[in-house]
């Protein structure tokens, strides 16, 4: 009898993990802008107001979420799923990315000595200092003496 030829096994294309491709992608976007998705409940709309934010209102060429299928009141809120689009100037989120990145970097210089050992787990490597760190000596000891005799 004849083995039965085995069906080899066709898995399907794997599918797109691009955030870009989520529902709430904002279409029709402003490219001096930055956007955020703010949370109506709680204080997300208020904490992102006191950074610069403004909520974007619906507008005939303005942002919308992907899964908006027609345009709503225009000048009410632009909404997705319980979240509500706000936006700032582009510029303005890159000098607080930049001040943050400052804060973070002196902070970092306070407790983390470059002179001190070598520190993995944060990427500080002291051999990139031109150190070693950790070092190996290639020696040989004497013979232990035979107490058997």
């Amino acid at each position: 009898m004849a083995a039965a030829a085995k069906k080899r096994r066709i898995d399907p294309e794997p599918e797109s993990i691009d955030p870009d491709e989520d529902l709430g992608q904002v279409l029709n976007k402003d490219p001096e802008k930055d956007y955020v998705w703010a949370y109506k409940v709680g204080g997300a709309i208020g904490n992102y107001e006191n950074r610069g934010y403004e909520i974007e209102t619906v507008r005939t060429d303005g942002p919308r979420s992907m899964s908006q299928t027609k345009l709503k009141t225009l000048d009410a809120p632009v909404e997705w799923n319980d979240n509500v689009l706000m936006s700032r100037p582009k510029a303005v989120s890159e000098e607080a990315y930049a001040r943050s990145q400052r804060k973070a970097d002196k902070m970092e210089a306070s407790i983390i000595s470059q002179d001190g050992p070598a520190d993995p787990s944060r990427g500080i490597h002291s051999f990139r200092r031109g150190r070693t760190a950790v070092g190996l000596e290639n020696t040989t000891s004497p013979a232990m003496p035979d107490e058997s005799v």
